[in-house]
């Protein structure tokens, strides 16, 4: 959990260097994606590892 906030918080700080624009509204929608993508990949992978020990 911890290491999806941190991942966030760093995205977004990464991100609002590289739009360098007065709203935030790019910044999040690309921190929130990437989130997004990494907690489905996090997901698919337990996953896939607990089938794999269950057979």
């Amino acid at each position: 959990m911890w290491k999806y906030l941190f991942f966030f918080i760093a995205n977004f700080i990464v991100a609002c260097f590289i739009y360098d624009e007065p709203t935030f509204v790019k910044p999040f929608l690309q921190s929130f994606l990437l989130l997004i993508l990494i907690v489905v990949i996090d997901v698919v992978n337990h996953y896939r590892k607990t089938k794999k020990e269950n057979q």
